[in-house]
């Protein structure tokens, strides 16, 4: 798990190299700015997979069983909350090992900050909820959408709740560090966090007191743990 999580990381890394580059399809024409001023480890190296106008804004991503890439565009950041958030759908039609063509999975997502691989779909972190998609016709656009979790502070973007990550115990753990009340521009600290339908399920204190939280959506399990994490977490040996 370990080394799957570092290969994400090393992508999302790549992803935001390109983040600068001119609104070009053409990625072999491509030459990023920023890419020559890295210090690369011996025996690494950065590549160019995907840029503009396929993805822009990039803040999270997975990939599914069939190689298909599923990038969270975060377009609001830092303030502003006109749902302009995104996620797109990337698939490579060429067979070279690289997405070439991007479809809009989901739009009107507010400041989405992570994603994670579930069953059909995908889950995504999106203050104040948790949200399942899933394309259900083919389209790669998704069509089914269920809020699981909802009550999280939607306050600065890197204290919300984010990255979901399935554990080997069976939870899926939810990075999370509280609202930021000292930032001006936002002046929301949550609800109580619970299963968005289900009356009698559990419930936690407002924001989860700024912890992380795990949960089973098909049993309906939900706990607060007893650290928090700013942005990200992964597992290790």
């Amino acid at each position: 798990m370990l080394k799957f999580n570092t290969s994400i990381l090393l992508l999302i890394y790549l992803f935001l190299c390109s983040c600068q580059q001119n609104n070009q399809s053409n990625n072999s024409e491509i030459s990023p700015q920023s890419i020559p001023s890295f210090e690369i480890a011996s025996g690494f190296k950065i590549e160019l997979v995907v840029s503009e106008p396929l993805i822009s804004d990039p803040v999270a991503m997975t990939i599914d069983e069939y190689g298909n890439w599923y990038v969270v565009e975060m377009h609001g950041y830092p303030t502003d909350k006109s749902r302009t958030g995104k996620v797109m759908f990337l698939e490579d039609t060429d067979k070279d090992g690289l997405p070439d063509k991007s479809t809009v999975f989901a739009e009107g997502l507010t400041l989405p900050t992570g994603i994670m691989r579930w069953k059909k779909g995908v889950i995504i972190t999106d203050s104040p909820d948790v949200i399942y998609l899933e394309d259900t016709d083919g389209d790669h656009k998704a069509d089914k959408k269920e809020i699981q979790l909802t009550g999280f502070a939607l306050s600065n973007p890197q204290s919300n709740t984010n990255s979901p990550m399935y554990g080997l115990d069976g939870w899926i753990y939810l990075g999370h560090n509280g609202a930021n009340a000292a930032n001006t521009y936002w002046n929301d600290d949550g609800n109580e966090i619970r299963f968005k339908d289900i009356v009698d399920g559990p419930v936690l204190p407002k924001n989860a007191l700024g912890r992380n939280v795990r949960f089973k959506p098909d049993s309906y399990e939900l706990e607060m743990m007893s650290g928090k994490t700013q942005f990200g977490h992964t597992f290790d040996p």
